[in-house]
């Protein structure tokens, strides 16, 4: 983003956006802004005490300055009585002063001092990511001491207030094992996160650690330069860093809203109030008992709430702004494709056919068992029905691979497509259980013809620099109409009727024939081969060095991803969590996005090895936690490790497949390896059901996590020809043994 050298030609009313260039008049502009917000503090603080009452309670007079200064230990004696005002008039005093300090300061640097500091230790540059970093490593810092500054008052001067004794007291055996204070963090302890914290040996334990990282943090950032995988993550900018500054601002505000709504030892009711429920009054709110008193907790924890908003507004606002005039994933698409000119409509056309494809598919995830039980299907018929899609799926999926090769993947999209905007009309006129299973099952043609064809020809149209970019950019898809789909389906079923549903999805099907259409082949296709060499040649691809470990592994890691997806929802059930598993679903597909989004550019820097070990170990963490969760923060933090997981090892496996065929065979590759897929998904209903009898989901839980780390140790062993390569490879420090091309043009280290 281009800004103005001078303020001069930009109104008043723009604020700081006058500046950016102007480090001298930005650096005034934030002093006076520190000056006006001690100014306030101070200020609130003295009118707080003017109309304090000691005869009533804190929570009942409106105060917000007092109570944070109570629960502090400020003045504080027996059963949360303020016995003395001394110390508050001292803060408002302090307070007051250091704001005509800052003021002043704020002044000098807006009217007298330079318009550009050009200091080499005070001056910096928007786009000099080792100076800025620099930036952050002092204001970490700062943090930290403020956090150690809590700590110190706690442990040695005056103690803080506890809520449980009704006393000040001193908090002598801070906790600081590291198991029970992140525990907190993923949420293993209590319902409210961070917030279920529910003594003082715990909060102070946690602001050591804090301190602790903030200010080793801040020194790292000072003493080091940005990583090569970390710049192309971030835009080095000024209205990027008010993005972010805002972003982490929502954080915040957000944290201290669960704090202040629901924790009775960092917020005591002695001078906060009781605590609150959240509802609808008819926007959202933070409300307690009827209402009738307006306590400090409930306009503090408000206030926080709509602030929260507000500041996440402004960060997608200011973020957008950050990355250019277009929307970031359509910034993604264009910038992988920016030198392919030739391949642009095709990628774009191809990626609309995948999202119709999928979106058409998932609307009948929630709906068709539905369909099946009210046309007279017993619970049993309605699972051999949905499962019958498996006999089309791998029956038809080796031919489908050859015949991608031998005639085009175009073709065989175009069967895709067509197949999934048939079955769905197909479904509505009948009724019959025997027809309905083999309409499943022809159904199941669609996936075996797309799986094989999307992924041959987005590899086919990417160069190997920017394959795996591409292929985890284009299969967004996936989660995206994960997300949409069965919602979608969901409400055309409840507000119009099956009819519509069905129609609906066959619309979604035909759409995406249309966009097929415009796809352009840029491969020439070989001539046609036998049905019978075609499995023959299957099976031969299979067992083969290159694809059985690809296989192997998309066979164990979709088995447990599988396992994750169908017990979840019964699992919350059995834990008596108040978490509808849709916000599991979102959570996982939220950050499955997310972290495509962020790493898309740096995915082909590295090497597959690295991605594809990292996802996998973000699979079995996710499982882990899963075993043991039991709070509804415990199943959203499962659910950010499953997404970003799905975001890592599948697309880079993926990559790795088509790095390891040529376009004349890739085809036939993918359907080799991409049955582990379809079989991991087969084998998870039948094996881990039966475990689930024998030793409950739990178990089921706990087992998976094993198999994923167990698919870890395949993968870094057995990946590349022998065991040192295959280790190296897998830390992304030696190329891929049996890929064609990757290795020259990626220039991995060799040793």
């Amino acid at each position: 983003m281009n800004f103005p050298k001078s303020s001069s030609d930009i109104p008043w009313w723009s604020g700081n956006a006058r500046l950016p260039n102007l480090s001298g008049k930005l650096l005034g502009a934030h002093v006076a802004y520190a000056g006006l917000m001690v100014f306030c503090v101070g200020a609130i603080a003295a009118f707080e005490l003017h109309i304090f009452n000691p005869a009533q309670p804190m929570y009942q007079q409106g105060l917000i300055v007092l109570p944070n200064l109570a629960r502090l230990g400020f003045g504080i004696g027996e059963g949360g009585e303020v016995i003395d005002t001394y110390p508050y008039f001292v803060i408002a005093a302090l307070h007051l002063i250091s704001s005509a300090f800052l003021g002043a300061g704020g002044l000098f640097h807006a009217l007298k001092g330079p318009d550009v500091i050009e200091d080499k230790f005070y001056g910096y540059g928007w786009d000099d990511a080792n100076k800025i970093t620099t930036i952050l490593g002092i204001h970490l810092i700062f943090l930290g001491v403020g956090a150690l500054l809590l700590v110190s008052k706690a442990m040695f001067f005056g103690g803080i207030y506890d809520s449980t004794i009704s006393q000040v007291r001193l908090v002598t055996d801070p906790t600081l094992n590291p198991t029970t204070i992140f525990s907190y963090l993923v949420g293993l302890k209590g319902k409210f996160w961070l917030a279920s914290v529910d003594n003082l040996e715990d909060i102070i334990g946690g602001h050591i650690y804090v301190g602790i990282m903030c200010i080793a943090g801040g020194i790292w950032h000072i003493l080091t330069q940005p990583w090569l995988v970390v710049k192309p993550l971030f835009v080095w900018s000024a209205e990027a860093y008010l993005s972010y500054s805002i972003g982490a601002l929502s954080l915040m505000a957000f944290i201290a809203t669960l704090f202040v709504s629901v924790n009775a030892i960092a917020c005591p009711p002695e001078f906060f109030g009781p605590t609150l429920s959240f509802g609808f009054h008819p926007f959202p709110a933070l409300y307690s008992g009827d209402g009738t008193i307006l306590t400090s907790r409930i306009w503090l924890a408000n206030a926080n709430l709509w602030l929260g908003v507000v500041f996440l507004g402004g960060h997608l606002f200011h973020a957008l702004r950050a990355v250019g005039d277009r929307p970031p994933v359509v910034q993604l698409v264009y910038s992988s494709v920016e030198n392919l000119s030739d391949t642009n409509r095709s990628l774009l056309f191809a990626g609309a056919t995948s999202l119709l494809f999928w979106s058409s598919f998932d609307t009948l995830l929630p709906t068709l068992p539905q369909y099946i039980a009210d046309v007279g299907g017993s619970n049993q018929q309605v699972g051999i029905v949905m499962g019958s899609l498996t006999f089309g799926l791998l029956l038809f999926k080796p031919s489908m691979g050859a015949l991608s090769d031998q005639r085009g993947r175009k073709l065989v999209l175009g069967i895709a497509t067509s197949v999934v905007a048939i079955a769905p009309l197909a479904y509505r006129f009948v009724d019959s259980i025997p027809l309905l299973i083999l309409i499943r099952a022809f159904h199941g043609i669609a996936i075996a013809a797309f799986g094989t064809s999307y992924a041959a020809l987005v590899a086919d149209l990417s160069p190997v620099e920017k394959r795996g970019q591409l292929i985890s950019s284009l299969s967004m898809a996936r989660p995206i109409a994960l997300f949409i789909g069965p919602a979608l389906g969901g409400f055309l079923m409840s507000e119009f009727g099956y009819t519509t549903l069905f129609f609906s999805a066959g619309a979604l099907g035909l759409l995406g024939l249309l966009c097929v259409a415009q796809i352009r082949e840029q491969r020439k296709v070989s001539q046609p081969k036998t049905s019978a060499f075609a499995f023959s040649e299957f099976w031969q691809l299979l067992i083969s060095p290159r694809f059985r470990v690809p296989f192997l592994v998309f066979l164990l890691g979709n088995l447990v991803f599988s396992s994750s997806s169908i017990f979840v929802g019964l699992f919350i059930r059995e834990t008596q969590v108040n978490l509808n598993v849709g916000w599991f679903f979102a959570t996982a597909a939220i950050a499955n996005l997310a972290m495509r989004l962020i790493f898309g550019r740096v995915l082909d820097l590295y090497g597959r090895g690295l991605f594809i070990s990292c996802g996998l170990v973000l699979s079995g963490l996710s499982l882990a936690v899963l075993s043991y969760a039991q709070s509804t923060l415990a199943f959203l933090f499962a659910a950010l490790l499953e997404g970003a997981a799905a975001a890592t090892w599948p697309p880079m496996l993926n990559t790795l497949v088509a790095d390891r065929c040529s376009s004349e065979e890739r085809g036939r590759a993918y359907s080799a390896a991409l049955s582990g897929l379809d079989l991991g998904v087969v084998l998870a209903g039948y094996v881990m059901g039966s475990v689930a009898e024998s030793l409950g989901y739990r178990g089921v839980y706990s087992l998976c996590a094993g198999i994923a780390f167990l698919t870890l140790i395949f993968f870094i062993t057995l990946i590349n020809k022998d065991l040192s390569s295959s280790l190296r490879f897998a830390i992304g420090r030696q190329p891929d043994f049996y890929a064609l091309e990757t290795a020259k043009k990626l220039k991995i280290p060799k040793n």
